[in-house]
């Protein structure tokens, strides 16, 4: 039975080859390529409604078709659509029977394809007639599935080699953006509806590599795919996101290292790195803040719902040279109206790299401040983003260690602000100037209004406020000269000092100081209080008032920050100072020079923080007493003493001073001033210049016991004294206030002289002549007194 079912079989085997070898030649013959060629065109053209044009075909029943030189042209104009150079598919044929279709490779060599897009937004590849639309029917995918056709589809190998992509737009007007992808090789491998594949692309997008490799699932329309780009220029591509610009772009590369997935109907992942550089931004709200030439790092990983219009932000690490931003959080609503609701870190930010970043116009005017030290913040950021700022509604903000330099000074803050809505409130937040420290406490409940309102207080007990040196120093002569200390002709410390300002702050500040205990030098100042108050960049400064030298002083002022150096002008006044202690605080080595309780009132206005501008731009009047008060060992006592031959004006004593004073613009002070003692008195008006030099006046009033002591060899003593038996001494000072040169004011002397010579020679006419005789007898006679006592003396001396 075996035998028998055996022979069956062989026979049976037997026929069957000779039956499919008699189909091979009878295909051989009938089923040639040019007949394949004449049957498959027409069926093409009338599909696509192009002209198919098709060099040869290649059959092979057993392993595949290849089609070589494809093109297909438009119907009315010949231009080209798509061509390739070959299109080979190599199937297997025994699972073709059992209704799999097993394709081992399909490769298409050198494909160009030309796309467009024109004006009215019809695309050329567009079949036509356009089939009646269909409704709307809920399907789970857009490709049918193996269970669907029936027919298990397995593609092996897909792969386009040296392949080339134009796309054409006219949509935005004539001549056409034209974008290329050209030298690209594709690869699918594994090609399936229920499986998954796997894809490989390399090629050039407008020049610039693109690398595309990853898997997809046809069924499940799913992908996960990691995209590289080099140097992808997006400038080309601006017609397609221009309209959400607010400003213009000029500039910007892309680098790419990405991997995105997701599906169809699933939400899609993008995770990566992306590099933004030569970028050259200019936004619309922020001309001041242009972005040029700068590099930006993203760090991201981003999930996107287009479904529900969500973007989730796992992570996403800005970095700006340096100068990182972090984010968590969400974003809804891409569709119409975004609503952010995110977290944000700015950690320890650089302030010397920030000034760096930012832009020429602002960080020039900063570059003069050197700032220096960190801050570090966290921000939550909630609502729509047409909120603006408002969008804060909790953050925080550190600095720590951040300096400036103002002048002299190099201040340093520390501290943290704390933002809740609305409301601003500092925690531990201090000014420190070397060892010392000023605590700031400052609140605001509308901070985000456009001219927010601040409350501030000022409390240190022990505060140092003495510059420290940094730079060169310019004497004040050498400021008066207008040349530069170094002898080498350049305008004198106009390009060594720089004035701070203007200042611009759009806020309102009211606060208050309190210092216990305040050092400039080597004065001091105790309980220091004082009111201030900042408005429209107007500092004023009300009833500050503090004790100095056994005494108290008050003042009143503003500061216009408005202008570069500033201006300012107020009203002082001091009362009971303490001459001694004052002088021993402000010239140490002139202590016990100057003694009494002294009291000032004065108006001043000004200019500037430099020696030289405040030098040419101070101005201000006043006027100073002094009770019980005493010279001692001064250098105009001494030179008093010795001229007169007093020993006794060595130290000049006196019950009551006082004086006016006015400071002109320049450097120039006119003062006129009287001292008032038991045997002396003391009366000088004069210019004293800020560089030193003096010019006065001053009248030397003596009691007549010190009349009596004055040298007897005087030729001009009998000329001095009144007829109550007090001296009057008329001297000029000259020369420098700290080395003054005193002489004899001669010009009050001949008048003096020609005064009592007249009288007398009046005197004796009359006792020899009577009345009306001597009368005028006596003009002539002094007026020659006169002319003989101006040539004796000699020129006036003022």
């Amino acid at each position: 039975m075996g035998n028998r079912v055996l022979k069956y079989l062989s026979v049976f085997a037997l026929l069957s080859i000779f039956v499919l070898g008699g189909l091979v030649i009878v295909a051989h013959f009938l089923v040639t390529p040019e007949r394949i060629r004449d049957a498959v065109v027409p069926v093409l053209e009338q599909k696509l409604q192009r002209k198919v044009h098709l060099a040869g075909v290649e059959v092979s029943l057993f392993s595949g078709v290849t089609l070589n030189h494809l093109v297909v042209v438009d119907s009315n104009d010949d231009t080209l659509l798509v061509s390739a150079d070959k299109v080979v598919m190599r199937y297997q044929l025994w699972p073709l029977l059992l209704q799999r279709v097993v394709i081992d490779e399909v490769r298409i060599e050198r494909p160009k394809l030309n796309v467009e897009r024109r004006a009215g937004g019809q695309w050329n590849l567009t079949f036509l007639p356009r089939p009646a639309p269909t409704p709307k029917v809920q399907t789970a995918s857009l490709i049918p599935s193996a269970g669907e056709t029936g027919i298990d589809l397995l593609v092996s190998d897909l792969y386009i080699s040296q392949g080339e992509v134009i796309f054409k737009d006219y949509t935005f007007g004539t001549p056409a953006h034209i974008y290329k992808l050209s030298q690209f090789d594709l690869r699918l491998g594994n090609v399936s509806f229920d499986r998954e594949s796997s894809i490989v692309l390399w090629g050039k997008f407008n020049g610039s590599p693109v690398d595309i490799e990853g898997k997809f699932a046809l069924g499940a329309q799913t992908f996960d795919l990691e995209l590289v780009t080099d140097g992808l220029d997006l400038i080309p591509l601006q017609p397609y996101y221009r309209h959400y610009l607010n400003g213009r772009l000029d500039g910007l590369v892309l680098d790419a290292e990405l991997r995105v997935r997701g599906g169809l109907a699933a939400p899609v992942q993008v995770s990566g790195q992306l590099v933004a550089r030569d970028l050259d931004l200019v936004l619309n709200n922020l001309k001041s803040w242009p972005l040029q030439g700068r590099r930006i790092d993203f760090d991201v990983d981003l999930g996107l719902d287009a479904a529900h219009q969500r973007l989730d932000v796992a992570a996403l690490n800005v970095d700006v040279n340096g100068i990182e931003l972090q984010a968590q959080g969400a974003v809804t609503g891409l569709d119409q109206q975004p609503v952010v609701d995110l977290k944000v870190t700015t950690p320890q930010w650089s302030l010397r790299r920030l000034v760096q970043e930012l832009p020429r116009s602002l960080s020039r005017d900063m570059a003069g401040y050197d700032p220096a030290g960190t801050v570090d913040g966290e921000w939550v950021v909630q609502g729509p983003v047409s909120l603006g700022k408002g969008l804060l509604k909790q953050g925080r903000l550190e600095l720590s260690a951040v300096q400036l330099s103002v002048d002299k000074w190099r201040p340093r803050f520390d501290g943290r602000l704390d933002v809740t809505d609305q409301v601003l409130d500092s925690q531990d937040l201090a000014i420190a100037l070397g060892d010392n420290r000023l605590s700031v406490t400052l609140h605001s409940d509308d901070w985000q209004r456009t001219m927010p309102r601040f409350t501030m207080q000022l409390r240190s007990e022990l505060f140092d406020a003495t510059p420290q040196s940094s730079g060169t120093s310019v004497r004040i002569a050498e400021a008066s000269s207008g040349l530069d200390a170094s002898g080498d002709g350049a305008p004198a410390v106009y390009r060594k000092q720089h004035e701070p300002g203007p200042v611009q702050l759009p806020m309102v500040i009211n606060g208050d100081v309190a210092i216990e205990h305040l050092k400039w030098n080597n004065m001091r100042v105790d309980g220091l209080r004082g009111q201030f108050a900042l408005d429209q960049n107007i500092l004023r400064v009300n009833t500050l008032v503090g004790r100095l030298a056994s005494g108290t002083f008050r003042c009143d002022g503003q500061v216009d920050l408005n202008r570069q150096g500033f201006v300012y002008q107020g009203h002082g006044e001091a009362r009971d100072i303490d001459l001694n202690d004052f002088v021993a605080q402000v010239q140490p080595e002139k202590r016990g020079a100057l003694f009494g309780s002294a009291g000032l009132d004065m108006d001043f206005k000004g200019a500037g923080t430099q020696s030289l501008r405040i030098q040419q731009n101070l101005a201000g009047t006043g006027d100073f007493t002094i009770v019980d008060g005493r010279m001692e060992g001064t250098a105009l006592m001494k030179q008093l003493a010795a001229l007169l031959v007093l020993p006794e004006f060595s130290v000049f004593s006196f019950q009551q001073g006082s004086g006016s004073f006015t400071l002109h613009t320049g450097g120039q002070l006119d003062y006129v001033s009287q001292f008032s003692g038991s045997r002396s008195r003391l009366k000088s008006q004069g210019t004293v210049q800020l560089t030193k030099e003096i010019a006065s006046t001053l009248d030397v009033y003596l009691a007549p016991a010190l009349v009596e002591k004055l040298n007897p060899g005087d030729s001009v003593r009998k000329y001095m004294v009144s007829q109550d038996g007090w001296g009057r001494v008329p001297l000029t000072i000259s020369g420098r206030y700290d080395r003054p040169q005193l002489s004899y004011n001669m010009t009050v002397v001949g008048q003096k002289a020609s005064e009592v010579i007249t009288r007398k020679l009046q005197e004796k006419l009359q006792k020899h002549t009577g009345d009306e005789t001597a009368e005028p007898l006596v003009k002539p006679a002094a007026d020659l007194l006169n002319s003989a006592l101006k040539e004796l003396l000699g020129p006036v001396k003022e």
